[in-house]
């Protein structure tokens, strides 16, 4: 079962591995190219900062940003501001449509973060009103310390990178640049840890939405596979009685709905 704790997981793992295989990168063309894929990994995790990735109640105000948050923002905008300094030194700023596997592993890396607000949108309807219970653990200090954390544990695994692919870059102002912004990355890690000791370290288990739709077991499953059926199914009963207490759905829950 997806879940943040996971997805944030996947995403440093891909960022590390990432950063062990840019020993081979070649040429600034190629130096370009990571650039613009890590700033990408920059940009998701600044989309998901702000109550109007997460927050069950819906604002038209101004986006409101935990002092944490804020830091972190401050941080990644200028990173990505020496990020593209470094490109527009490469004579490359366009560039980001090189393939390997370095790339595949940043793009993976953004893919996780933007999974990240999409599992906590699960939660949500299109008017941002909860649609189970999990939703309401978004609306504490806590929670938004966690989310923080992990965002800036992703940041700092990308500050990893930036120093590897600028390992051998023959223009000294990119090199510079590519410096001060894994600088940048550091720092948002720090502060952001000294700012969310209070985070939720449960916030790790919350789990993807499942539709309230029953998965019937076949004669070919595992025996192995039983709990996490039983754990999908609680997830789908507790949504299931979610909305019938809440009337959600157009009609009422029957008895062969709760079968």
């Amino acid at each position: 079962m997806t879940t943040l704790g996971a997805l944030f997981d996947t995403a440093v793992t891909h960022l590390q591995h990432a950063a062990a295989e840019s020993a081979a990168v070649a040429g600034p063309a190629e130096r370009a190219a990571l650039a613009g894929r890590l700033d990408t990994v920059l940009q998701q995790i600044r989309r998901g900062l702000g109550p109007s990735a997460y927050t069950p109640t819906p604002t038209t105000e101004e986006r409101f940003l935990t002092p944490a948050e804020k830091e972190l923002e401050a941080l990644l905008t200028q990173a990505s501001a020496w990020l593209g300094r470094a490109r527009e030194y490469l004579q490359h700023p366009d560039a980001g449509e090189a393939a390997g596997p370095v790339s595949g592993r940043i793009d993976a890396a953004a893919q996780a973060v933007g999974a990240v607000r999409d599992t906590i949108s699960s939660h949500l309807g299109p008017d941002r009103a909860p649609l189970t219970p999990y939703a309401y653990l978004m609306r504490h200090q806590a929670a938004f310390d966690y989310l923080s954390g992990r965002y800036a544990e992703v940041a700092r695994t990308a500050g990893q990178v930036v120093y590897r692919i600028a390992q051998g870059s023959e223009h000294a102002g990119a090199a510079e640049a590519f410096s001060a912004a894994r600088t940048s990355l550091d720092k948002a890690a720090v502060l952001t840890r000294v700012a969310t000791r209070e985070a939720d370290a449960h916030l790790a288990a919350f789990p993807l939405a499942l539709p309230v739709v029953p998965v019937q077991a076949g004669p070919g499953d595992l025996t192995s596979a039983v709990t996490t059926r039983l754990a999908e199914d609680s997830e789908r009963l507790s949504r299931a009685a979610y909305a019938a207490l809440h009337d959600r759905d157009e009609r009422r829950l029957s008895g062969s709905d709760l079968r």
